[in-house]
């Protein structure tokens, strides 16, 4: 799960090394803890991405990419996986 914020920065929401998120979430639904907005600010792009194995390439270029990547690139990491996409567009101030 990644935010891309209005002004192309990329956030990482899950999982994240720091507070131990595992890689594979073992019960559905998910819930995710409280979310604080923090700037940027502005038209903001939630992606969501669940997949039936662990997508390590994927996080593997989201993090280490200082460039947001392109729709390609991601689903290059994404073909020998069986994977769920959302994406959800809201606003922040």
């Amino acid at each position: 799960m990644f935010n891309l914020a209005g002004d192309g920065t990329l956030q990482f929401m899950y999982p994240l090394v720091e507070y131990g998120d595992s890689y594979k979430i073992n019960k559905l639904p998910y819930k995710l803890p409280p979310l604080k907005v923090m700037p940027p600010f502005g038209s903001d792009n939630l992606v969501v991405i669940l997949c039936r194995q662990p997508a390590y390439g994927l996080h593997r270029l989201l993090k280490y990419n200082s460039k947001i990547p392109t729709i390609e690139q991601v689903m290059a990491r994404l073909n020998a996986n069986s994977c769920q996409i959302g994406q959800y567009g809201f606003f922040t101030q």
